[in-house]
């Protein structure tokens, strides 16, 4: 028996927010039993807990990217010449970023970074800056956007506006939530917290000397929207492109059949 599953722009984008709210609600349930039932949960946190990496939420979010580039390529098939190179562009670019989601390579940026500026030190108080990697990420942004002006001025009017909203909104999540949650980050002192704060959290999975951040609400609000629109401008991103391939009457299938 076959089973084969149309997968429209509508569908996709079900699945996909389906995904992105149950991490979510697993993630705001390892902190409600850290924070409100006083339980400790170390395997459920290191699964869930978004600002942790190597674990299902920074998993969904490269297989985000991956359906993006996928979906740029797809879409690059029905152009030709120069304009095909926009949108083979735009799929190399997010295959790096999910390359990058998975390997952490924007934190070697953040290290370096940091050491230009503040003469070889990597501590200190860098306040918005304290994740530094958004400073040549924004330069690469900026250049991107440059180059690629335009294959964008030559998109559909609608199509246009909707691609820029849906980065506009992944980037507000990846650059300036990232930078606030740095500047919260930046300014919590561990030796401020009641010890009794403390021993609900568990320490061991953080890395060293942040504990005291993960019993601070702004800050885990902050990273919490950081993340959701991360993964929010990455569906949104996917539902437009898919839109688009159903305006060229190109349909997506997926196929099971037993093996012979």
């Amino acid at each position: 028996m076959n089973i084969r599953l149309h997968l429209s722009a509508a569908r996709l984008t079900r699945l996909l927010g389906l995904g992105l709210g149950l991490l979510l609600l697993m993630h705001l349930a390892s902190v409600f039993c850290h924070l409100v039932l006083h339980t400790k949960v170390e395997a459920f946190t290191v699964l869930f807990d978004l600002d942790l990496e190597a674990n299902m939420p920074t998993f969904y979010n490269c297989f985000l990217f991956f359906v993006g580039a996928a979906l740029f390529y797809a879409c690059g098939r029905f152009e030709s010449g120069k304009h095909r190179r926009g949108w083979t562009v735009m799929a190399c670019v997010f295959l790096f970023l999910g390359v990058d989601e998975g390997s952490q390579i924007h934190e070697k940026f953040m290290f370096f970074t940091l050491r230009l500026l503040h003469n070889g030190q990597q501590t200190g108080d860098f306040g918005w800056l304290y994740y530094a990697w958004v400073i040549p990420y924004g330069i690469a942004a900026f250049i991107l956007l440059l180059v690629l002006s335009r294959w964008l001025l030559a998109l559909d009017r609608g199509f246009r506006t909707d691609l820029l909203a849906s980065g506009a909104i992944y980037v507000f999540g990846a650059v300036f939530m990232e930078m606030y949650s740095g500047k919260v980050a930046a300014g919590l002192d561990a030796s401020l917290m009641i010890p009794e704060q403390m021993q609900w959290v568990p320490c061991e999975i953080y890395e060293p000397h942040t504990c005291h951040q993960y019993v601070n609400l702004p800050y885990i609000a902050a990273y919490t929207a950081e993340e959701t629109c991360e993964m929010l401008g990455l569906i949104l991103c996917a539902y437009f492109l898919m839109k688009a391939l159903e305006r060229k009457h190109a349909t997506i299938e997926v196929t099971l059949a037993p093996s012979a």
